[in-house]
């Protein structure tokens, strides 16, 4: 707290803050209190805050603050003072004062809040508060106020003398549960569970009952919530009984004047004449001099429709809504009814009475009711009497009610507007979107479809019937019965939705695969009438998420390969240096020689599989080089030949100058033979074998359908077959390693996973398309390279084996390996020490131990692989020469099958000839 800066503070809150320090003198106050109390930082800094403004701030309460109640607790919250200042009037302040003894030296920190707004609210609330309950009190008729729980909350007098009923057991019950019970009347339910939630305000509510201690009883029950407050009113009419006789022939009387405009209103369908038609209803059965209807605008302006009626003797012409002042306005936007009888003597017309418009008007006296739209005033129907008048409750009644009528006309007309501008806009949405939309019947049994329908499916328009049963033709077989029953079962449940994925058949036959949704319309008994959906091609999106799985598929398991593969190749390794070395013990021993060989030819088949699922794992060590594919091609076309039966005639296409790529040209033989011995399996009857070599460009599309694709320039080599080609079920599994349908002893199903690792591993790309009974056609890119001139190609000399005298640090967590290697070394004449891991192999050269080479496998445990060893040997030995090995190779080591520069590997597993002419090669190397 001692590096706080109180100043600073100040600088950062919208809140009027001061700082006094401990004489009461003012050492600054943030922009929100010169802005708030309207005075300068220059009046203000270096002040004592009582000759603040003049000696303005000199305030009784704000003393009292400063020098008794903050020295007394140190901190004082929601200090309320109120003053009258001269240059801002009357405020009411909260004032949260701190001394800050921590800050050098001490000062005290006033947040002082502007409440006066929110002072003078609550105080009006409570007033009203107060003066509601006073006249709750002093009404006449029996009033409750009842809780949102509907618990009585308070009762007048007259009340509980009417229903003749005391305090304790009114107050705090459920109203169903006064007098016993007694109140629990299924009309006074009606009235509070179910209309007043819906209406808020409800008027003239008649509930007939029987009461024990006072007899029958007819109510009319007055009912309006309060919902900022959280209460109801209830007020209740005990007279309604004496004039319920005399109003029911003015009840029918007015009812059947309602239904007759109400059938006049049914057919007109413009909004001026449905206005001009009520107002000549009204204005002619009141008698009234002018009927106006006005629109209203939340700027207070109006619209008055042009054509308004008038009994003849009057002009048409109205006075703005602006005329009325302020009371008018609030009111009717209030939701309440206008009635002046006499517009000379109502104080309420007073802004009125001088404006030239009132002395053309005959309005001496009006009923001015309000049209509600969603609870906000939009417009108000006004009737105009010559002379002053008295409105009986009755026409006042009648005028609302033709006001709501009006209102509800108006409202199927905008409606029925809205519908039309709706309806086109669905027009100009299914002109709009690639989609099918669709609109179901589903009373008649009829659809609708819109023009992509046909664009979608290729059907003829001339041909086909958009109705149900050509939609469940085309769903395909495997998928109807699952789409069908989940469609019905949606209709005749409650849902309000339903969507499906399937396939749905072409007009070529081919299926496309869609997403239907549907919006279900239903009626007030819940029964489906209407559907309205829209059907979405996405098939290219799902064959783009398969093709995505499937990579990511392949890729899994080419990680679990390349693990296994490393384990294999220890084991081998060790297997192949011991077999050499019994070769050469047993050269006189041709009954165990025979064996030796056995074993080093049963260790390199092991190896070869070995490769085969680290070229699926695209984790082989590759020699690419610039090649010429038609070159290769042309070297090993006899082979192929030879490969195939006399059945099978082979074709080549390779005329024209091709592009050269670089690629591991060993590897791509390998692949071309795998692709054509699974060609040949594919054509036990015999057919045509064609090796296409073609220049390709892959362009932005190309890369958008497959995943991996880079746009360029590429070398294409393609293997088609006219065999039996291959089930759609088949291909999504094609390129997965052990994966074959030959029989047992037919095939490992390493072929065709090889040929996808080598060519993803060389930053090529592969493509597959068959067609069952026509037959395969496998297409392999490889990038094309800037470099055209193939290099001859160098014998390279068989050479003897070859050891040394160095010093070589071994590092291999393989325990039989790592024996392995020291022996052959040895063996070699070198001096050699073995590691189990890296920290031990950088412990020994901290013990100043010289080495020459370091050899060292990738994957090693206790926190340090090969790399790494590598890095801290090179730090401390920066002569130390550096040879890697591995089971297969490492990211860190390698880029796409190629080492990085200046990196030296011996890839497992090895002879031991191999062994011994990398060591030299890297110790010789300067």
């Amino acid at each position: 707290m001692k590096n706080l800066d109180p100043l600073a503070i100040l600088k950062t809150l919208h809140q009027p803050l001061l700082v006094l320090d401990c004489n009461l003198v003012v050492k600054g106050a943030n922009r929100a209190f010169y802005q708030t109390f309207e005075v300068e930082p220059d009046e203000t800094e270096g002040v004592a805050i009582y000759d603040l403004g003049n000696g303005q701030w000199d305030i009784p309460k704000l003393r009292d603050l400063l020098t008794d109640v903050l020295p007394n607790n140190g901190s004082v919250d929601d200090f309320m003072v109120e003053h009258n200042f001269e240059s801002i009037g009357r405020r009411i302040m909260k004032i949260n004062a701190r001394e800050i003894p921590e800050h050098d030296p001490e000062v005290i920190l006033l947040a002082v809040d502007d409440v006066t707004q929110q002072e003078d609210l609550r105080s009006e609330l409570e007033w009203q508060k107060e003066l509601a309950e006073e006249t709750i009190d002093a009404s006449p008729v029996p009033f409750l106020v009842l809780g949102e729980d509907l618990r009585v909350k308070k009762a007048n007098d007259t009340f509980y003398k009417a229903f003749k009923v005391n305090r304790e057991e009114t107050i705090g019950h459920l109203v169903f549960e006064l007098g016993n019970n007694q109140w629990d009347i299924p009309k006074l339910r009606e009235l509070l569970e179910d209309v007043l939630p819906e209406n808020n305000t409800v008027n003239d509510f008649e509930v007939e009952h029987d009461f024990e201690g006072i007899g029958h009883r007819v109510m009319g029950l007055n009912a309006r919530r309060i919902d900022h407050l959280q209460l109801i009113l209830l007020s209740i009419d005990l007279t309604a009984h004496r004039v319920l006789e005399r109003t029911q022939i003015e009840e029918a009387d007015r009812r059947s004047f309602i239904l007759d405009l109400v059938d006049q209103l049914r057919g007109e369908k413009d909004a001026e004449a449905l206005v001009d038609v009520t107002c000549a209803a009204v204005g002619q059965r009141l008698g009234a001099a002018q009927v106006v209807y006005v629109d209203m605008s939340e700027s207070d302006r109006h619209r008055t429709l042009p054509r308004l009626w008038s009994n003849g003797r009057v002009p048409t012409t109205s006075p703005g809504t602006e005329d009325f002042g302020r009371p008018f306005l609030d009111m009717l936007r209030q939701g309440q009814t206008i009635v002046i009888e006499n517009m000379q003597e109502d104080a309420r017309a007073k802004p009125a009475r001088s404006l030239a418009s009132f002395e053309e008007t005959p309005a001496a006296s009006l009923v001015y009711a309000p049209l509600l739209d969603d609870g906000q005033v939009c417009a108000f129907l006004g009737i105009h009497s010559f002379k002053p008048h008295r409105w009986p409750p009755a026409d006042v009644k009648l005028i609302e009610e033709v006001a709501e009528r009006l209102r509800d006309a108006l409202a199927r007309y905008r409606a029925e507007a809205e519908l039309r501008a709706s309806e086109e806009r669905f027009f100009l949405v299914t002109k709009a979107t690639n989609d099918v939309i669709w609109d179901w019947d589903v009373i008649n049994d009829t659809c609708w479809c819109n023009e992509n329908l046909q664009l979608m499916l290729g059907y003829d328009a001339a041909q086909m019937e958009p109705d149900p049963e050509f939609w469940e033709s085309g769903i395909h077989p495997e998928d109807k019965e699952r789409v069908v029953h989940g469609l019905y079962a949606a209709i005749e449940g409650s849902a309000s939705t339903w969507g499906e994925e399937y396939r749905f058949l072409h007009a070529d036959g081919h299926a496309l695969t869609v997403v239907d949704r549907t919006f279900i319309i239903r009626n007030a008994e819940g029964k489906a009438v209407r559907m309205i959906g829209s059907m979405v091609n996405v098939t290219a999106d799902r064959d783009m998420e398969n093709r995505l799985r499937q990579a990511q598929k392949l890729e899994a398991v080419g990680q679990m390969t390349g693990g296994v593969a490393h384990d294999f190749n220890n084991l081998l390794t060790v297997i192949l240096g011991n077999a050499d070395m019994l070769t050469e013990d047993l050269e006189d021993r041709q009954d165990l020689l025979r064996l030796a060989e056995m074993i080093t030819t049963t260790a390199e088949r092991g190896a070869e599989l070995i490769n085969r699922l680290l070229a699926f794992s695209r984790t082989q060590m590759l020699a690419p080089s610039l090649v010429d594919v038609n070159a290769l091609l042309n070297g090993i076309e006899g082979m192929l030949r030879r490969t195939l039966p006399k059945n099978i005639d082979i074709a080549f296409n390779r005329t024209g100058r091709r592009w050269k790529t670089e690629v591991d040209s060993s590897q791509l033989e390998s692949a071309i033979l795998n692709l054509t011995l699974n060609a040949r399996d594919a054509m036990p009857e015999g057919g045509i074998l064609t090796i296409e070599i073609a220049n390709a460009e892959l362009d932005e599309d190309d890369a958008a359908r497959e995943q991996g694709v880079v746009p360029g320039e590429y070398v294409m080599l393609s293997v088609t077959d006219t065999g039996e080609g291959i089930p759609p079920d088949v291909m999504a599994r094609i390129f997965e390693p052990f994966f074959t349908t030959k029989g047992v002893g037919g095939g490992s199903g390493l072929g065709l996973s090889m040929v996808y690792g080598f060519v993803k591993q060389s930053g090529g790309h592969i493509q597959i398309a068959s067609e069952p009974g026509k037959g395969t056609k496998v297409k392999l890119y490889f990038l094309r390279s800037p470099a055209q001139d193939v290099p001859a190609e160098v014998p390279e000399k068989k050479k003897k084996i070859v050891g040394g005298a160095e010093a070589i640090l071994v590092v291999e967590d393989d325990t039989m390996v790592r024996e392995y290697l020291v022996n052959q070394l040895k063996g070699l004449g070198y001096h050699v020490v073995g590691a189990a891991s890296g920290p031990i192999a950088v412990d020994l050269l901290k013990q100043a131990q010289q080495f020459d080479l370091l050899l060292t496998d990738i994957m090693l445990p206790d926190g340090m692989n090969g790399h790494q060893v590598a890095d801290a040997v090179r730090k401390m030995r920066p002569e130390m020469k550096v040879l890697f090995t591995s089971g297969y190779t490492e990211k860190a080591i390698v880029d796409c099958g190629r080492l990085d520069a200046n990196v030296e590997f011996l890839s497992k597993p090895y002879r031991r000839a191999q062994l011994a002419a990398k060591v030299r090669k890297v110790l010789d190397c300067r």
